[in-house]
């Protein structure tokens, strides 16, 4: 029995594991996973922040506003207050008044020597257009005539028109004078500054 083999069921090495082996490997939904809620976690990070950030801004520009409004005497910005209605009512009068002196002024400048006007009758109810009437005597027809002519060629009075032309005790003209005068044409903000200072 000395001289046979001996055999023996007793492995000499180590039997390996055929057990379920772990690869290692991440699958590509986890990893999509894992990255999406970093990123979420991240944008909450970040807006939970800039939401700090923005109400601490808001708050110090309260205060800031609250120490300029308290430099401020309410008493005057009051007072500036009324100074700015009163000087916008003082621009819409100005910008609407008629400025009868150019009217006067272009009267006096087409008026010739052998005329006279005894009265003037103003209608200013349309805004469009102004309506006047005057009373006056003339030497003869001829320097009636030549009124006539020079007034149409002015800006300011459009159709002149004579009428009730008669003769008075003393041999003149008597006659009366309607024409329209354009209101836009004698408004003070639309006057020449040389016309504005003079009627000043």
């Amino acid at each position: 029995m000395d001289g046979t083999p001996q055999t023996s069921f007793i492995p000499k090495k180590p039997l390996t594991d055929n057990g379920p082996q772990k690869s290692g490997k991440v699958s590509i939904a986890t990893l999509a996973a894992i990255i999406i809620f970093m990123v979420t976690l991240a944008l909450a990070a970040g807006v939970f922040i800039y939401k700090g950030i923005l109400k601490n801004g808001i708050a110090s520009k309260k205060i800031s506003l609250e120490r300029a409004r308290s430099a401020f005497d309410p008493a005057l910005i009051q007072a500036l207050r009324r100074l700015d209605k009163r000087l916008e009512s003082s621009k819409s009068l100005l910008r609407d008044h008629v400025a009868l002196s150019a009217l006067f002024d272009t009267l006096e400048a087409a008026t010739s020597e052998n005329i006279r006007y005894s009265s003037l009758d103003w209608n200013g109810g349309d805004s469009k257009k102004l309506l006047l009437t005057m009373r006056g005597e003339a030497k003869s027809y001829a320097s009636v005539a030549f009124e006539s002519r020079v007034l149409a060629k002015t800006n300011l009075i459009k159709e002149p028109a004579f009428s009730d032309l008669n003769l008075d005790d003393q041999g003149r003209i008597v006659f009366t004078l309607s024409a329209v005068v354009d209101p836009e044409a004698i408004r003070f903000s639309n006057l020449p500054e040389r016309t504005t200072s003079q009627s000043q």
